[in-house]
Order: structure tokens, then C-alpha cells, then sequence
């Protein structure tokens, strides 16, 4: 890389040429060398990669969503997409474009490859268990060998592993997370859209709520049937029917 290439280089010739201690040369020649680093971004083709390999119903294994991520600043054009499998040197064309994918500097993008019935090879080389493909970008001008990136877990597990991995439980309804406050969902039409928000154990109600009324009576949460009054209640209040679903806590 750059850098390497500048620890190379031998600067003894420049002090015959120039006085290296003088701060206004150093900072001459610092300056040079912040211009071509900042050039260097844009010179060639740098990009990497995430393949995602599954399996379905009347499909074969395949790549089923590949993510590419272009590290230089300044547009990728891609027009085909190549795989190569190192075990057997046979490559295939994945994907082509038409328009061009165009994918901006610094930017990344993740896309689906089509469909297609099987390779002329047997047996696949995606069902292998230790499977060694590169892929390759069409440019516009050459050819590209695209780096498969490291996998965030594997980056994550090397730099904690002193440490306890906590895990993240979400309980859904709708669509829409809750917690171990929220005691039922209330379903119910607003603007002719249905909506959905909590009932919390305290009798506040909460999550897009757009009624003012937004509390149950105290001593309402005592038993189901007085939650059951008070909603009715909260839908003459409202003029909207509203619909209670106890809620699970896993």
C-alpha cells in the first residue's frame, strides 16, 4: 500500500538537495505526501463482500443475497458478477446488469441474485462444507477481485473473549415490541387505520396512544373484570371499539 511504499523509500538523496531539518521543507514534503495518500482513494478498484449461501424448496444451493461494499471514494460500475470455485477452477456468471449497478464511493449495497436451476457440474460446489469462491467484479475497464469481508461475530468474539455474551428477548404483538410492564395490547381502528398500543400493569396506556384519555381509573387493574369495564368504558369515552389481547412474556 501507500504507506509501505513511502517506509521504503530511502530520503538520503534529498539532503544534498534540501536542509530536511527546516520545518517549511518537512512541511513541503508532509504536504506531497497527504495529496497522493488522499489521491490514492481513488485509484483502482477496492471492494469486499458478503455472500449469503442457502437452500430451498425447488431451488439449489446458492448465493441468495450477496452485499458488496465499495471502499473507494469515487463510483463502482459493475456489469457482471463472476464466481470462481478455487477447489475445482470453475467459475459462472452469477448476475449481470443491464443498465449497470452502480454503486457509489464508500457506499455499499446488497442485492439478490436470480434464480436458476443448476450448474453443469456435479455434485454442486455450493453444497460443499468447506467451499473457497472468489468473486469477481466487471468493470467498466478490467476486472476485479472482490476481498471477502471478515464476519462481524468472528471480529466481536476476538476482541471479547474475556467477557459474557448477554442475549436480547423481544416480544413482539403486531409488529411491535413490548415489555414485561405491558399487560394486554388494545387493538382498534383510528383514521382508518388500525392500530395497536399497550395497556401497562400500572393502568397507563401508551405507544401511539391518540386518545387524551390515557389511563384506566385507580383500582381498575385489580381483575379482568374490572379491566373489562374500564375498556368498555375508555370506548364510549373514545367512540372507537377497542379490543383487549392478553399479552405472553417469554
Amino acid at each position: 500500500d501507500i504507506y509501505t511504499l513511502f517506509k521504503h523509500i530511502d530520503f538520503t538523496p534529498l539532503k544534498s538537495m534540501i536542509d530536511l531539518n527546516d520545518l517549511r521543507n518537512l512541511a513541503a514534503i508532509s504536504g506531497v505526501v497527504i495529496t497522493i495518500l488522499a489521491a490514492s482513494k481513488k485509484w483502482g478498484h477496492k471492494a469486499i463482500y458478503h455472500a449469503t449461501i442457502s437452500h430451498s424448496l425447488n431451488r439449489p444451493t446458492r448465493i441468495t443475497s450477496l452485499s458488496i461494499a465499495n471502499l473507494k471514494d469515487k463510483p463502482l460500475i459493475i456489469y457482471e458478477l463472476h464466481i470462481r470455485f478455487n477447489h475445482s477452477n470453475h467459475y459462472f456468471c452469477l448476475q449481470k446488469f443491464n443498465p449497470p449497478l452502480v454503486i457509489k464511493g464508500l457506499e455499499a449495497t446488497t442485492l439478490e441474485p436470480d434464480d436458476y436451476s443448476s450448474l453443469s457440474i456435479e455434485p454442486n460446489p455450493f453444497s460443499q462444507y468447506n467451499i473457497d469462491i472468489d468473486l469477481f467484479l466487471t468493470t467498466e475497464r478490467n476486472v476485479v477481485k472482490c476481498k471477502q469481508n471478515t464476519p462481524p461475530d468472528r471480529l466481536v468474539r476476538k476482541y471479547m473473549k474475556k467477557a459474557t455474551e448477554l442475549t436480547k428477548s423481544n416480544n413482539r404483538f403486531n409488529g411491535k415490541i413490548y415489555t414485561t410492564q405491558a399487560a394486554y395490547a388494545l387493538i382498534y381502528t383510528y383514521k382508518d387505520e388500525q392500530r395497536t398500543s399497550f395497556l401497562l400493569n400500572h393502568g397507563f396506556i401508551c405507544d401511539e396512544w391518540p386518545f387524551k384519555f390515557n389511563a384506566l381509573p385507580s383500582g381498575a387493574m385489580a381483575n379482568i373484570e374490572s379491566i373489562t369495564v374500564a375498556i368498555n368504558e375508555l370506548s364510549q369515552q373514545t367512540s372507537t371499539k377497542i379490543h383487549m389481547h392478553k399479552l405472553v412474556h417469554f
